[in-house]
């Protein structure tokens, strides 16, 4: 994975100087579970079959505080850090690394996309979990990207 640098107050990158492999995810939740999604990703949504080729098992809905999502003009969101909530699922895996070798790529993460870890509330409270961050935030108004204040993404 490409994605280096240290944490943001949001999220904690891949890489960081205190790999996340060893360490605790936000608000001492421990490892992440799965990952959120929050787009194309999701059950019902046109990719879909990537999670279920990266072992998806089971996703319960949940949300995470302090990001935004956009709606970009290529047919997919992006969530950036922000003052909202963004609505989607945490996925769970059969093998965490199994799918994270099949979605980090489908995800251009170090490109376009960042892992980062997040607390990521469900009905059984908040469990921590990756999720892919839209790297350059700067760039989404320049490409046509709208915010979406409702927090949930349609195709």
């Amino acid at each position: 994975m490409s994605t280096s640098g240290g944490s943001s107050s949001r999220g904690t990158k891949l890489g960081s100087s205190s790999d996340l492999s060893s360490s605790k995810s936000p608000h001492n939740l421990g490892e992440p579970v799965g990952i959120f999604v929050y787009g194309t990703l999701m059950r019902g949504f046109k990719n879909f079959h990537m999670t279920q080729r990266a072992g998806w098992w089971h996703s319960t809905p949940g949300h995470v505080e302090g990001y935004d999502l956009y709606l970009l003009p290529f047919g997919y969101p992006a969530v950036v850090e922000g003052v909202g909530q963004v609505f989607g699922e945490l996925q769970l895996f059969r093998d965490m690394q199994e799918a994270l070798s099949v979605l980090d790529p489908f995800e251009n993460v170090g490109r376009q996309y960042e892992r980062v870890t997040v607390s990521v509330w469900t009905r059984e409270g908040p469990r921590a979990a990756w999720m892919y961050r839209y790297l350059q935030p700067e760039q989404i108004k320049r490409v046509g990207g709208v915010h979406e204040p409702s927090g949930r993404y349609r195709e």
